[in-house]
């Protein structure tokens, strides 16, 4: 059989199928079958064969001339170059109907894209050594899935391809043309810019994603600007900071300090920052702190990503370093406590500088302790001045709590006792509870038994507080955390007659929506003895009446069965 007999037979098959295919389908309109179809040039003038943009948008390319096509059939070069493209059902092998499809999920054939609009050769092409496509053996693209679509191969070797088909790059413009000169393969390759910062920038995010190898030396000049644009290449470059070698980590330096205003109060850049302070040398963090300084530390603590660089410098820094900082904030600390992000840094000021002064002392460097106790005492006086609004501010509370939490024993002393000498406007605060019970966690048997004197100050105080929402997280803590003694005397609280229904005060709190939680806690936490006995006799004694509530019911359910 001659060629041209060959070409012909295997053209009325393809067509055959094809139709076939589009008969299944229900696609007999005549947008979609073309009688030049596989008719050679005379296909070529016929209007219907032009990319069907319309009538299948999700599955349909339509009819396209070679010329726009990057393959052609191998080894049968005597086919007319027309191929007609039908909608394939789900799971439909392709490669009976015509080339691989642009972007490939997986080794093996598939659909074409479901894009409405896109003529097939307009999908840009990928480099063979980093396009995932199927037939290829080896995969060495981390970037291959791409949010674009990308093109097939541009070179194709029968011994790596299990395909029918082989590329024709005529149709597509060079890597060069599109995105630069540069080696995509070259270890050593670098971004060529323009001087346009939009368009460098775009040229930067592809480089990027297309070239494995890329340092930050690949993208000199638009670090900071790529940094700010695209959280990928924000990645990128943080990763490079932790990884890369010392002259790659003093590019991503240099490159910070020329746009430091720019990145310290932005989302993306402020990241870079802070991981120069995490993964850079001391020479580094000392030369970024003081640029720092010159933006304005306190301006920087009040900003929504300024303040993340300073926690994170604080985090970093040495301790000589640390209090010079800490010095920036006198006559600011309450500004700083007040503000939603300035708290922040205060509670990071506290944090740090205790561990180095308990680290002192625990090395027995008692004047290095002292001194560094020293440096952070204007802090704790305007928190012992202003303690009761501290406590009961939504974000005073916060560093009211690391104090008691973090300080040294004689800073955390002074601030519990001004604590335990205002508890009890703080008992009832929505703000202020959670600092008393901080207290009552860190503090020692002293400061316990004079928030216990609050609770239980006047008879049928606790009866009062434990049904106030914010005032009974404070007696169940009391009953988890205090001694025995202290318990037992909540406990002798609850057993006391309620003058108003006749009952024992236990009986009338497991009743109540708030109360009945304290009741499970001082079941749980009470002591082993008497009075919990007693406790748990008058719970029974009013079985009956607990079943009423719905409050009780798991207390009669759960404690007392």
């Amino acid at each position: 059989m001659t060629s041209s007999t060959q070409a012909m037979a295997t053209s009325e098959r393809l067509k055959m199928k094809s139709d076939e295919q589009g008969d299944k389908l229900n696609m007999t309109a005549t947008a979609v079958h073309c009688q030049g179809c596989l008719a050679g040039d005379e296909c070529y003038n016929n209007q219907k064969c032009q990319p069907l943009y319309g009538a299948y948008p999700s599955q349909l390319y339509g009819h396209q001339p070679h010329a726009a096509m990057p393959y052609s059939y191998a080894g049968q070069p005597s086919i007319p170059h027309i191929i007609h493209y039908v909608p394939l059902p789900a799971n439909q092998p392709y490669y009976d109907f015509g080339p691989p499809p642009p972007q490939s999920q997986f080794i093996g054939y598939q659909h074409p894209p479901h894009y409405q609009g896109y003529h097939y050769a307009q999908y840009p092409p990928m480099d063979p050594n980093e396009s995932q496509h199927y037939g290829v053996s080896t995969l060495k693209a981390p970037f291959s899935h791409a949010t674009r679509y990308q093109g097939p191969p541009r070179r194709r070797s029968k011994s790596h391809c299990s395909s029918n088909y082989q590329n024709s790059s005529a149709a597509y413009r060079s890597d060069e043309s599109r995105f630069g000169s540069f080696d995509m393969g070259s270890e050593n390759s670098s971004l060529t810019l323009t001087g346009n910062p939009s368009e460098d920038v775009r040229r930067a995010m592809s480089f990027v994603k297309r070239n494995p190898n890329a340092t930050l030396f690949s993208i000199e000049g638009v670090i900071s600007e790529a940094a700010t644009a695209d959280d990928g290449i924000r990645r990128f470059i943080q990763e490079r900071i932790k990884l890369g070698s010392h002259p790659e980590k003093r590019l991503g330096l240099k490159a910070a300090l020329s746009s430091l205003e720019m990145l310290c109060k932005d989302e993306k850049g402020s990241g870079i920052l802070q991981d120069i302070f995490t993964y850079g040398t001391s020479e580094m963090k000392k030369e970024l702190l003081a640029a720092l300084y010159d933006q304005g530390i306190l301006d920087l603590s009040m900003n929504i990503h300024g303040c993340r660089v300073i926690q994170k410098a604080i985090r970093s820094i040495n301790q000589d370093d640390l209090t010079k900082l800490i010095a920036e904030f006198h006559d600011h600390v309450l500004a700083l406590i007040h503000d939603s992000h300035g708290n922040h840094v205060i509670q990071r000021c506290i944090q740090s500088l205790s561990f180095f002064a308990k680290t002192a002392e625990n090395e027995g460097n008692h004047d290095c302790a002292s001194n560094l106790m020293d440096h952070m005492q204007f802090i704790i006086d305007d928190i012992v001045a202003n303690i009761h609004s501290l406590s009961c501010h939504r974000y005073g509370c916060r560093v009211v709590q690391r104090s008691i939490e973090f300080c040294m024993e004689k800073q955390r002393s002074a601030v519990l006792e001004a604590i335990t000498a205002s508890n009890e406007h703080m008992v009832e605060d929505l703000y202020g509870n959670y600092v008393v019970q901080q207290a009552i966690v860190t503090g020692g048997d002293m400061h316990r038994d004079a928030i216990l004197q609050t609770l239980t100050k006047e008879d049928g105080s606790l009866f009062r507080l434990s049904k106030q929402k914010y005032a009974s997280n404070v007696v169940e803590k009391m009953l988890q955390h205090g001694s025995i003694e202290q318990r037992d005397r909540i406990l002798k609280e609850l057993l006391k007659i309620d003058a108003k229904s006749g009952v024992c005060a236990a009986t009338v709190m497991a009743q109540d929506p708030i109360a009945n939680y304290v009741i499970k806690k001082a079941i749980e936490s009470a002591p082993e003895g008497e009075k919990k006995q007693k406790l748990l006799q008058e719970l029974r004694r009013n079985r009956d009446e607990l079943l009423k509530s719905q409050y009780a019911k798991y207390i009669v359910n759960k404690e007392l069965s």
